[in-house]
């Protein structure tokens, strides 16, 4: 009995080990990765670094690094500010053609906070919108009037 099992598990375990094929290319600023798991389904996954460089004196620096896989957006969001306390954190979003809306978890002063954001993919550009302050609840937000009026330049990212 124990024979007869193993004789007919046999090919359906070689059939599922040879079920995905992976493809991948590499370029200076982003690393794209396409993975066929049947005929039907293909997933790409790629990854590009940007940053932003600005202030009177050109010190302070935004690093965002962004993993597009489908629809789903994950990856790194680094705000540091000359001579001030810096934002590092997490981005999780989706993408819809060029625009990616979600949601970015960084720690400031050792206390967590969260704040939506969102991008536009404009060529080799990153466009970010802009924060407005609610003086009420002391809280930034997205308005719904802000315009993308940030841009990120393409960088290699660093591992």
């Amino acid at each position: 009995m124990k024979k007869s099992s193993l004789l007919y598990l046999l090919p359906l375990t070689l059939f599922a080990c040879n079920s995905a094929t992976k493809k991948s290319e590499t370029t200076d600023s982003s690393v794209t990765t396409t993975k066929t798991i049947t005929d039907s389904v293909t997933v790409t996954t790629s990854k590009t670094c940007y940053q932003l460089v600005s202030g009177n004196t050109k010190r302070d620096t935004a690093n965002i690094s962004l993993t597009v896989t489908g629809n789903e957006v994950g990856g790194t969001y680094n705000n540091m500010i000359w001579e001030k306390d810096s934002r590092k954190g997490t981005l999780v979003g989706t993408k819809q053609n060029d625009e990616i809306i979600g949601s970015w978890k960084f720690m400031q002063e050792g206390m967590t906070d969260s704040l939506p954001v969102a991008f536009k993919i404009q060529g080799d550009k990153l466009l970010a919108k802009d924060y407005s302050f609610d003086s009420k609840t002391g809280r930034q937000f997205i308005s719904d009037t802000a315009a993308y009026s940030r841009t990120f330049s393409t960088v290699d990212c660093k591992e």
